[in-house]
């Protein structure tokens, strides 16, 4: 069992807050993000001092994982920018960059961790915009990056669609068997007030995302560590939500309440 596995079984375990706009609040200029203004990503190359900064900040004030700053570092959403080809090399320095600072303030008893941030990218496979596998393949170059940098665990932020999940395990247990090690994974999935997730109708989002298997393995279900709900509703329908999952005793679960409920705008 890995050090932050045990940790909790024994205590609550603090996770950062937002990269993004704690990048704002140092109101960098065009030339800082390397002329790719809005980039975070591009930031652990053209100014690190600026995302040491964050990881710092967040662990003075004695948190416990901190996030790379990769959210966007697939090569779908970099190619955006005209910097798909830098998506390995990326990640690898937002690892090793929050694994730097998260080493300064590691002791005996309050070891600090590093989780690679993987986000939903910008597409959505259940709509057609993406196929599985081109996603599956970006999602496993970012994976690669992050792990060959020190990422102690692996955490899939805020998929909407469950197939962007799908694809995201897939491509992090199939980079396990590759480079036959393994580290801690949480999955991230948002329901919806109707119990729905994007793409699935009434959903079991973790079950199914945990369930998604690798072309090598075709018999293997992959097991997450971690299943984090993001309720997109209010606090009466969340046990109902978890009820549905149906998550088994063992496994351990996050939930994270919505800052608002988002409306159309003129509707």
């Amino acid at each position: 069992m890995s050090d932050f596995l045990k940790a909790l079984e024994e205590r609550v375990v603090v996770f950062d807050g937002a990269m993004g706009t704690n990048i704002q609040t140092q109101n960098l200029t065009p030339d800082d993000f390397g002329g790719l203004d809005g980039c975070n990503e591009y930031l652990v190359l053209t100014k690190p001092s600026a995302v040491e900064r964050v990881h710092a900040g967040f662990l003075e004030v004695g948190c416990d994982v901190v996030e790379t700053d990769s959210f966007g570092s697939t090569s779908i959403v970099l190619a955006e920018y005209d910097i798909a080809h830098l998506a390995y090399e990326l990640n690898l320095k937002a690892a090793q960059l929050a694994k730097k600072v998260a080493r300064d303030f590691s002791t005996t008893n309050g070891p600090r961790w590093v989780a690679g941030s993987m986000g939903p990218t910008t597409k959505l496979p259940s709509l057609g915009h993406i196929s599985f596998l081109d996603m599956k393949a970006s999602y496993a170059e970012q994976a690669r990056g992050l792990l060959d940098g020190g990422a102690d665990i692996l955490i899939v932020e805020t998929c909407q669609d469950i197939l962007q999940t799908k694809a995201a395990l897939a491509a992090i247990f199939e980079e396990f068997a590759s480079l036959k090690r393994r580290v801690p994974v949480i999955a991230q999935v948002t329901i919806e007030q109707q119990g729905t997730s994007q793409g699935r109708g009434r959903s079991r989002p973790r079950r199914e995302a945990a369930q998604a298997r690798s072309p090598a393995r075709p018999r293997r279900f992959v097991a997450l560590h971690t299943a984090a709900l993001q309720p997109g509703h209010f606090v009466s329908h969340r046990r109902r939500t978890r009820q549905r999952l149906r998550l088994e005793e063992n496994e351990r679960t996050a939930e994270r309440g919505g800052l608002g409920r988002p409306r159309l705008a003129g509707a």
